[in-house]
């Protein structure tokens, strides 16, 4: 869907669109709203109630793919983040992350971008989640890219930890 600015419509107009299968005449409903989406990791191996994990020990890893909505604009906030948790507290977990992503709409090579960090730290508070920012690592983020996330447990200090979901998220401008 072409968005359009709000401030362009005459008085007495009446504009009508599809959002999600809802049908909206406003359309300022369709602005400034905060879009969420949450990437399970991939070969989940747990779970933490009902919801799909993965259980990380010492240099395992966890991947995570997804395609980046069609009404994203990285001038508008957003974020992505990889949330863990761990039974027990830890300190320090250290990890490391990896990113590869690319345009499919303009025929770019599968790592055209690419981000990575090692060595990075995070206390763990027992059965608290805890989301490790993946931002930093995408600073080219466009509307259209797929997008992929390695994430690697590189020492925990006491057994195995849970890798939960991606989560992107951003605000529609």
């Amino acid at each position: 869907m072409a968005w359009v600015n709000p401030t362009a419509f005459s008085s007495g107009q009446v504009y009508t669109a599809l959002e999600d299968g809802i049908r909206v005449t406003d359309f300022l409903y369709l602005f400034n709203r905060v879009r969420q989406f949450v990437i399970p990791p991939q070969n989940a191996s747990n779970q933490l109630g009902t919801h799909p994990t993965k259980t990380l020990t010492a240099g395992q890893t966890a991947f995570f793919e997804f395609d980046v909505p069609a009404d994203f604009d990285p001038a508008g906030a957003w974020n992505v983040e990889v949330i863990v948790s761990n039974s027990t507290t830890i300190t320090p977990l250290t990890y490391a992350l990896d990113t590869n992503y690319y345009s499919l709409a303009n025929s770019e090579v599968y790592n055209n971008h690419t981000g990575t960090v090692s060595g990075a730290t995070q206390n763990l508070t027992a059965n608290v989640p805890k989301a490790l920012s993946v931002d930093s690592y995408l600073t080219s983020l466009a509307a259209g890219d797929s997008v992929g996330v390695k994430y690697t447990a590189s020492t925990i200090p006491s057994g195995a930890h849970s890798v939960h979901y991606l989560r992107l998220q951003y605000t529609r401008i």
